[in-house]
């Protein structure tokens, strides 16, 4: 019957430079496949790991496959072991690296896993801009990069490098990047230089623009009506978040007035609690004056009879006492519309 067959070969690498190639991209796989655990994402950092993936975020060329595996090592390191990842990544000339390969994804950016890319490195810039350390080393051209990713297709301000036929449309990815691009910035905004450069390019327009009940901007009402929900829960946290810092710059593009107005049209509940809770940030600040002509006083009273929902009596308390803390016009406000007598019973109400 002569020999029994021989068992087929496993099939090889190629040869040269592609095999090279395709080895490093198996080693870069299980490597990543090992940073989701703490210690050995310890070691990686002891033993260079960082450096490594650096370095290939610098020699590879735009498309190469080890590019995503480089950025994702990097997002994990940071998640896991910020306080010794992120001191090295946030180097100045680290950075930069980032920065180029960030542009470099977005020369690209028409496929989805190129979409993926950027806002993966987007999300590794977001975690380093939570480090403080790291916060004076980020290059004005990079956070000018972000504010034209976050905001250029509503400011009508472009980059060189963003195509808007590929990074300003509605998808899932584009919506995902303008909050990374968003959240990055506030993050950055810890810095007074940073803040001031940001606040003054319009920020603040942009995220007011969103809980506008007459914005007519079309790179605002194009969002389906489920992502601008979305878009305004995080518009909202964002101002809370950036009011101590850019209360000036909030006020002067007519935020109190346009969260009044936003407050009796919001489509939410929630959405209208969070909003109040902005108004009693901006009550806490030096603008509360700017309170005094568009009713906050009374409406702050009519909320205190919302007996459902405790948080939002408090935002409301809130609101009153910071408005009316040593401001005699909002003082008046307050006893003209009865709020003695809307706060007086709130003083038996039993826990």
């Amino acid at each position: 019957e002569g020999p029994p067959p021989a068992p087929a070969a496993s099939p090889a690498a190629p040869g040269g430079e592609k095999g090279r190639s395709f080895e490093m991209i198996t080693v870069q796989r299980a490597v990543l496949e090992l940073s989701n655990y703490t210690r050995l994402c310890e070691a990686m950092i002891h033993d260079g790991g960082i450096d490594l993936a650096l370095a290939t975020l610098q020699l590879c060329e735009a498309g190469d496959q080890r590019v995503p595996l480089a950025v994702e090592l990097l997002w994990n390191l940071l998640a896991l072991c910020a306080d010794a990842a992120a001191p090295i990544i946030g180097q100045r000339k680290h950075l930069d690296t980032l920065h180029a390969a960030l542009l470099c994804a977005l020369s690209l950016g028409h496929k989805l896993n190129e979409r993926e890319l950027r806002n993966d490195i987007l999300v590794v810039l977001s975690l380093l801009a939570r480090d403080e350390a790291t916060l004076p080393h980020f290059p004005t051209e990079l956070v000018d990069l972000l504010l034209v990713l976050g905001c250029g297709a509503e400011a009508g301000k472009g980059h060189q490098g963003v195509n808007p036929t590929h990074h300003a449309t509605t998808s899932a990815e584009d919506l995902q990047m303008k909050l990374l691009s968003w959240d990055t910035l506030a993050a950055l905004c810890r810095d007074d230089d940073t803040a001031a450069h940001v606040f003054d390019w319009g920020l603040f327009d942009v995220l007011l623009a969103y809980v506008n009940v007459d914005c007519e901007i079309p790179a605002v009402v194009s969002w389906s009506t489920l992502q601008v929900l979305d878009i305004q829960a995080h518009v909202l946290r964002l101002l809370g978040n950036l009011m101590d810092r850019g209360c000036e710059w909030f006020a002067a593009c007519h935020g109190p007035a346009t969260l009044r107005m936003y407050i009796d049209d919001c489509p939410k509940l929630a959405l209208r609690n969070q909003a109040v809770g902005v108004l009693a940030a901006a009550a806490a600040t030096r603008v509360r004056g700017e309170l005094i002509g568009v009713g906050t006083i009374p409406l702050a009273i009519q909320l205190l009879d919302a007996n459902d929902d405790l948080d939002l009596r408090i935002d409301a308390l809130n609101l009153l006492s910071d408005s009316v803390r040593r401001d005699p016009d909002l003082q008046r406000q307050f006893l003209d519309h009865g709020g003695v007598t809307a706060v007086l019973p709130l003083l038996t109400l039993i826990p």
